[in-house]
């Protein structure tokens, strides 16, 4: 099978997005399959750029590729239709169910995007039987179009370490004695102010837990960074190298996920692959995936985050139970069960196409 994709996810890492599509392509490969990356010609590859050429140039050469698919990763793509079958990959639709999540302008024109492209593809991938519905609601896809096929972990790069590993690579950091870790994108559908909030909560100031915050700036997150880089009681790392995850993760005290809304959630999934303590909410798809490993705020407001945190802060017991119930929930995701599954719908899409 031959696949033609934008490079748009492959350029630079938007998080879980990037992540997934690295992830599946590798193991496309190694099963036999050729993927071919196409990026625009113009040196000024920009949003707008990449949004006309994956719209209108890409979907109307595919053809000339001589390529039996062309498939979008990140929920937006084609606005024309193609000579060869389109499959879609859409994560969720956040502001479905949250406000902010872009402003006016980026919200009219993404929708009107996933969409066209919905309507064009012979069929469409999400990660969660959460998502499906939400694209049901927002966009009128057919249920019978849709097909779920969740993330799966790394369990070379994300598992439980040993304390000589975990200092090891933490040698270099200046991390605090006791914290509360938060890996992900800082955007507005994070949730990012909550739980810095949540994180000043007495109890837990008592206790001597700090914040540590890992990732980089995604969209409408100035603000964001801005608090996250004034508030004395968190460290802000930026981005870090993927092998001080693990390691972080074994360090911590607790994993906190308070995020408004997840098509899927992929840092909780690798922070229980890590054996990491979790506290999330109960949006989107994270209980889908968490199930009985992890712990959930009652809301994502500061106070029921603190009220969960201070909870596993303070009950060694629960943390222990949450760290042995983790991995073993984790384990139930593969990439290789996914690429399996991306292959059958990639076959089904090109079948219906030529019938």
């Amino acid at each position: 099978m031959r696949i033609l994709t934008s490079d748009r996810l492959f350029r630079r890492n938007v998080g879980g997005n990037t992540t997934y599509a690295r992830s599946v392509y590798d193991g496309l490969e190694l099963a036999g399959h050729e993927h071919v990356l196409r990026s625009p010609s113009s040196e000024r590859r920009s949003s707008a750029t990449y949004a006309v050429w994956e719209g209108v140039v890409l979907p109307r050469h595919a053809g000339a590729y001589g390529v039996d698919l062309l498939h979008f990763p990140g929920d937006t793509g084609a606005l024309l239709s193609s000579a060869v079958p389109v499959v879609a990959t859409i994560h969720g639709c956040a502001s479905l169910h949250v406000e902010g999540v872009r402003n006016w302008r980026q919200e009219t024109i993404w929708r009107a995007r996933v969409a066209r492209l919905s309507r064009l593809a012979t069929r469409v991938i999400t990660v969660s039987e959460s998502s499906a519905e939400d694209l049901v609601a927002a966009f009128g896809v057919a249920r019978e179009k849709i097909r779920v096929i969740p993330h799966g972990v790394d369990r070379r790069t994300f598992r439980p370490l040993t304390a000589q590993e975990v200092s090891e690579r933490l040698e270099r950091l200046d991390l605090p004695r006791r914290f509360v870790l938060y890996v992900g994108n800082l955007e507005p559908r994070k949730n990012i102010p909550a739980l810095v909030a949540a994180m000043g909560d007495a109890r837990i100031r008592r206790a001597g837990v700090d914040l540590v915050v890992v990732g980089r700036p995604a969209w409408n997150a100035s603000a964001i960074v801005r608090l996250v880089e004034a508030t004395p009681f968190v460290t802000y790392l930026g981005p870090v190298e993927r092998r001080l995850l693990p390691a972080l993760l074994a360090r911590c005290e607790a994993f906190a996920f308070p995020s408004l809304y997840e098509g899927f959630g992929l840092p909780v999934l690798e922070a229980m692959a890590c054996g990491a303590p979790v506290v999330a909410t109960m949006r989107g798809a994270l209980q889908e995936v968490g199930r009985d490993a992890v712990m959930y705020a009652a809301s994502p407001a500061a106070r029921d985050v603190a009220e969960s945190l201070a909870h596993i802060l303070d009950d060694e017991r629960a943390r222990v139970a949450l760290r042995e119930a983790g991995p073993a929930r984790a384990a139930v995701f593969n990439w290789s069960d996914s690429v399996r599954r991306h292959e059958h719908v990639f076959a089904e899409a090109i079948e219906e196409h030529c019938a």
